[in-house]
């Protein structure tokens, strides 16, 4: 937490240091501020990625899990061909897409109803996956 100081007519720079990533483990963290005013309004930024030096692996994340209406994909670090599946609990996959040399945020066409799903990421021989509900 870090406390408003000033007023809207006087700028200020905030600055915080987020000592639980020093030897986390983690490649990539993501933030998300909540801006409380002092008359009690607040308002969320967006989502951003941070990806730690010393990193060269890539990594997958989803935007939010429960997964509201649109399966919201974070990919970073990932080079050449990476394929994504969607799999519902039985093992039966319900949506696939191969994409080549993207990273950032999109989403996903895929229609879900609600349950427990699994998104598989493969690249570069490596496969990472996500246990999400809808």
């Amino acid at each position: 937490v870090v406390t408003a100081v000033g007023s809207v007519s006087i700028g200020h720079a905030y600055s915080f240091t987020d000592a639980g990533i020093i030897n986390s483990g983690k490649n990539i963290v993501y933030y998300r501020l909540q801006i409380i005013d002092n008359d009690g309004k607040s308002a969320y930024t967006k989502v951003i990625a941070l990806k730690l030096k010393g990193n060269s692996q890539w990594n997958v994340n989803l935007l939010s899990n429960p997964v509201q209406d649109n399966l919201t994909v974070i990919l970073s670090g990932a080079t050449g061909n990476t394929k994504l599946f969607v799999y519902d609990i039985s093992g039966k996959v319900i949506y696939t897409t191969s994409l080549q040399n993207i990273n950032g945020q999109f989403t996903l066409p895929v229609v879900l109803q609600k349950g427990m799903y699994f998104l598989e990421a493969k690249n570069n021989n490596i496969r990472k996956t996500i246990r999400f509900i809808k």
